[in-house]
């Protein structure tokens, strides 16, 4: 307004930079003490998803634990049973476990039958081992 001295203009002016200033320090303060807590925020975030894929990991190293521990129980019951028919109904489980080839699955299937070799003589199981990859 035209009414208002230079002198109370200028105090007027001081006064207004004054409070702009203290409250761009009020806003500094809030701006570093939000971008501290963005960086707490990011570092939980970064070990909660490390946790949560520990967590994933040991579920399936559990059910892994189970899967073999039937694996287990399932090759020692077709190990030590005598061919026919008991071992014969072994040879579906182990190839959805296993995942066998069709030709393993033959291999298999002859084992549980008592599978009779060229020469004619019996086979164990344990002489189609060679033929299993891996061994």
């Amino acid at each position: 307004p035209a009414s208002i001295s230079p002198g109370a203009e200028l105090s007027l002016t001081k006064e207004q930079l004054a409070d702009s200033e203290r409250r761009i320090r009020h806003l500094s303060a809030l701006l570093s003490e939000a971008e501290q807590d963005l960086a707490k925020l990011t570092q939980l975030n970064g070990v909660l998803k490390e946790e949560i894929r520990r967590q994933q990991r040991s579920v399936e190293r559990e059910q892994h634990a189970q899967n073999f521990e039937y694996l287990k129980n399932v090759v020692l019951k077709f190990v030590t049973l005598q061919g026919g028919d008991e071992r014969s109904h072994l040879v579906p489980v182990l190839n959805t476990i296993l995942k066998l080839s069709p030709e393993e699955t033959v291999q298999l299937n002859q084992v549980a039958k008592g599978g009779v070799d060229a020469q004619g003589a019996a086979k164990g199981w344990g002489t189609y081992l060679h033929l299993w990859p891996g061994t």
